[in-house]
C-alpha cells in the first residue's frame, strides 16, 4: 500500500506539472500567434514605407521641375520687362506733341495766308 500511495502522490505531482506545462504551452501558442501577426504588420509597414519613399522621390523630382520652370519664367518675365522698357523709351522719343504740332501748323498757315494777302493786295497776280 505504501507503494500505491507513493505512486499516487507521484502521479498527482506529475499531473500538476502537466497542467502547468499545458498552461505554459497555451501562453506560448498565444505569443506565437501575436508574433506572427506582428511580423505580418511589420512587413506591411515596410512595404508601405517603401511606397511612400518612392512617392517622395517622385514628389522631389516634381518640385525640382517646378523650381526650374519658375526660374525660367522669372528669366522670361525679366527679359519681357526689359523689352517693354525699351519699347516705351522708343515710343516716348517718337511721340508727337500735339499742342506744339498744331501750334506750329497754325502758325505756318497764318504766315502763308498773310503772304498770300500781301501778294494779292500788292497786285502780284
Amino acid at each position: 500500500m505504501e507503494k500505491e500511495t507513493v505512486i499516487l502522490e507521484r502521479l498527482a505531482i506529475v499531473e500538476e506539472a502537466n497542467k502547468h506545462q499545458e498552461r505554459r504551452l497555451d501562453k506560448l501558442e498565444e505569443n506565437d500567434k501575436a508574433l506572427q501577426r506582428l511580423v505580418t504588420l511589420t512587413e506591411l509597414q515596410k512595404e508601405t514605407n517603401e511606397k511612400i519613399s518612392n512617392e517622395m522621390v517622385k514628389f522631389g523630382d516634381t518640385l525640382t521641375n517646378v523650381s526650374q520652370s519658375l526660374g525660367e519664367m522669372n528669366s522670361k518675365v525679366t527679359s519681357m520687362e526689359s523689352r517693354m522698357e525699351s519699347i516705351e523709351d522708343q515710343q516716348s522719343k517718337f511721340s508727337i506733341n500735339w499742342v506744339t504740332t498744331i501750334g506750329s501748323t497754325a502758325g505756318k498757315i497764318l504766315v502763308a495766308v498773310l503772304i498770300a494777302a500781301t501778294v494779292y493786295f500788292l497786285g502780284f497776280k
